[in-house]
């Protein structure tokens, strides 16, 4: 993802390399699960494991709470140049955002294991 000095537009890697960084997220980082409208008790039991939490724990670990995690709507349009594919739908809607770790369209009810917490800033701080 990169700007100019004079373009303020953001843009993201080609659709094939998306797919390549997913498949790597997927293969080495346990990106999942596939479908999180189901349970996916392997899927929590493991990264509960090895995030050294309990499983009611790490479920509260989103990709939608990570400290990578950009839904901004300058995100969402560079978002809609690269089509939908089977890891976008569930729930009958796409839930992209962009990982800017692993340069890729992770979704905000998903997980992997390089989730950090997102603290967020109030006035006062």
């Amino acid at each position: 993802m990169a700007k100019g000095l004079l373009d303020t537009k953001t843009t993201i890697g080609s659709a094939k390399e998306i797919a390549d960084n997913t498949k790597n997220a997927i293969d080495n980082y346990s990106l999942g699960p596939l479908n999180p409208s189901l349970p996916n008790t392997e899927y929590w039991s493991k990264m509960a494991k090895m995030f050294r939490i309990t499983p009611a724990e790490v479920k509260r670990q989103r990709c939608g709470n990570c400290n990578y995690y950009n839904n901004t709507p300058e995100m969402f349009e560079a978002m809609e140049a690269i089509p939908l594919n089977k890891y976008d739908l569930y729930d009958g809607q796409a839930q992209r955002g962009w990982c800017v770790k692993l340069d890729l369209i992770c979704h905000n009810s998903r997980l992997c294991s390089v989730w950090e917490r997102k603290d967020f800033e109030t006035e006062e701080d």
